[in-house]
């Protein structure tokens, strides 16, 4: 504040040698004063005018600028300055309150502070306690913090640089984190090798022997986000569960299927040599169940495989029309026992990429469940088209009783069933619409249930059908 001070002292200093310089002009220069005692004059006034200056000076300094160096040096100091700061009080009333206001500032910034630490110590206990990885990347690409459960495999915890692409070691966390950073990942084209994608943008890969599973949230303020949390959830326990279970479900599936395959084979044989009634209805009874076991068996194995991604996957360029008009012949001998009309719309798509064997499998899945439960001579309907955002969707559309609301996710389960009497009388497995979620999944894309256009329900898988495609 030393500055001030001089300025203080410089304008009344500035205002006396003007108002000298005038008085020479007027009385000494042309005018009846001698230079002599202008002179005395002078030096007299400018010694008594400067101990004055000086004396104001200093008290203004004294009230006013020593203050507010208080004041600043505590801001400065801030949030380590003394709770019970001494305050060096000034005859003005306006200084007086400025330094009471900063003391209470000061004081609800420390509270503040002190709660914040408490809150962050709080989280980072919490995150350090998740069985998951937790990672926190800001918008310019800094980690910002890395929880002690992520994998080594997976990012260098001993590293001293900041920068993501600095510390990760696996490419395809590197990938999936490069893409969230420049708002591609949610792109329907977006692919990464030796990865797959899930719902919501999670993804799922390999490392080593490991298995993971990358999930993001944003944390915005404002209207973009500032950073980002990536959760590495590791698989490896779940995975491994699961493939033992496909395998039993595999191994017991192949070991039922030769005697219910005997047990259909020998009542088909005695089914038209067996003219009694009562006999004659038992077989056909029998020869009911061994089908329904035998499809139910073959769901199971299907849908094992879908999930251990054991199943081949080949995509290809289809021809749509041609593909909907062969899928036609297939499942026309299921529609003609309830007089049904299968329609196809499919004139302005012509090539969709996707894996041909895997997509007869969704379709047939959601055809024959729209027969199921579409009353006779009732029509089906196939529609396929591109959406605003350049995506296939591919509509299987019944006149049935339509789906609640409520049930909408839950069909996609395994084995349930909105009306549990009627599944079980029309033969269904209760797997048809979990392979086509595994399906839809495969191929990157999802499925979803909704209203009919003229009452009924409509399923709709949404899928790139831009190829390469990669498992």
């Amino acid at each position: 504040m030393k500055s001030v001070f001089g300025r203080i002292l410089l304008i009344p200093t500035a205002v006396f040698f003007l108002l000298s310089a005038l008085f020479y002009l007027r009385y000494v220069k042309d005018g009846p004063v001698q230079v002599e005692d202008f002179m005395l004059l002078f030096g007299g006034t400018a010694v008594a005018f400067a101990v004055l200056s000086f004396l104001l000076t200093y008290r203004t300094t004294v009230l006013i600028i020593r203050p507010l160096q208080n004041v600043i040096r505590l801001l400065k100091d801030a949030p380590e300055a003394s709770r019970e700061a001494d305050f060096a009080r000034s005859g003005f009333y306006e200084i007086n309150e400025i330094q009471k206001q900063t003391k209470i500032y000061l004081s609800r910034m420390r509270d503040q502070l002190a709660d914040l630490d408490l809150e962050r110590e709080l989280l980072r206990s919490l995150l350090n306690g998740l069985r998951e990885g937790v990672m926190c990347i800001d918008s310019a690409g800094d980690i910002v913090f890395v929880n002690d459960r992520i994998d080594e495999r997976l990012l260098d915890l001993k590293s001293p640089s900041s920068r993501y692409y600095s510390r990760i070691r696996n490419p395809v966390l590197l990938e999936y984190i490069g893409r969230l950073m420049n708002g591609s990942l949610q792109s329907g084209e977006a692919k990464i090798a030796d990865a797959v994608f899930i719902d919501d943008g999670d993804l799922e890969f390999r490392a080593g022997d490991r298995y993971f599973r990358l999930r993001h949230r944003p944390v915005q303020v404002g209207r973009d986000p500032s950073m980002f949390l990536i959760l590495v959830q590791d698989m490896t326990e779940e995975y491994n569960t699961r493939r033992m279970r496909e395998d039993f479900l595999q191994n017991a599936s192949h070991e039922l299927k030769t005697p219910i395959t005997s047990i259909r084979g020998y009542a088909e044989t005695l089914l038209p040599r067996i003219t009694e009634e009562t006999p004659h209805r038992f077989l056909e009874g029998i020869v009911r169940n061994a089908e329904r076991m035998d499809r139910l068996i073959h769901d199971m194995v299907v849908i094992s495989s879908l999930e251990s991604r054991a199943y081949p996957f080949s995509p290809e360029a289809i021809d749509m029309p041609a593909f909907l008009d062969d899928l036609k012949l297939l499942v026309e001998g299921s529609l003609n026992q309830k007089r049904q009309r299968l329609n196809i719309n499919a004139t302005d798509v012509r090539d969709v990429f996707a894996d041909r064997l895997l997509l007869e499998h969704l379709l047939v899945n959601l055809v024959s469940n729209a027969s199921r439960y579409s009353p006779e001579e009732s029509s089906i309907t196939i529609s396929v088209s591109r959406n605003a955002r350049g995506r296939f969707e591919l509509r299987v559309c019944d006149q049935g009783p339509g789906i609640p609301e409520a049930y909408r996710e839950k069909i996609f389960e395994r084995f349930f069933r909105v009306d549990t009497d009627r599944s079980r009388k029309e033969g269904g497995t209760g797997l048809g619409l979990s392979i086509a979620r595994h399906v839809a999944r495969i191929h990157s894309g999802s499925i979803h249930v909704e209203d009919a256009p003229g009452g009924g329900a409509c399923f709709v898988f949404v899928f790139s059908g831009a190829g390469p495609l990669k498992a």
